[in-house]
């Protein structure tokens, strides 16, 4: 019994190690520029990304229009946060997966649901989405 049980805590153990270096790896490996953050990560289905900014402009992008990139890439990028330069989209919030409806989170609490509107260029200027107050900003998607 003994025996048993320090073969599967070495083994959870090792799991753990594993987890952590991979981890720890790929936060060396992307060599992210100074002040670039990674905002979201999702597994790639049927449907388009939707892209939200803090101040409740974004839009939908067709995945088709994402290019694969390794990871010596500099990414591609999908959102400009100082543009239209009239009324700043500000940083991005969230990035999601999305076949349907997409629901905005602000940091208020509320929901606030996500037009449902076609797909656009990766390099268009995103749009007001969501109708964000003074005092609040969208903090993620579901």
């Amino acid at each position: 019994m003994r025996a048993g049980w320090s073969y599967v805590g070495r083994r959870a153990l090792f799991a753990l190690i594993t987890i952590l270096v991979a981890i720890s790896l790929n936060f060396v490996l992307f060599r992210l520029a100074p002040g670039d953050r990674i905002v979201s990560a999702c597994a790639v289905g049927p449907g388009d990304l939707v892209v939200l900014h803090e101040g409740g402009h974004g839009k939908r992008v067709d995945l088709a229009d994402v290019p694969a990139k390794g990871r010596g890439t500099g990414g591609v990028q999908l959102a400009s946060p100082d543009k239209p330069s009239k009324e700043p989209a500000g940083p991005v919030a969230a990035i999601r997966c999305a076949d349907g409806p997409a629901q905005a989170v602000l940091l208020s609490g509320q929901i606030a649901k996500v037009p449902a509107e076609a797909a656009v260029n990766r390099a268009a200027v995103s749009r007001p989405l969501v109708d964000v107050v003074v005092g609040d900003e969208a903090v993620g998607l579901a």
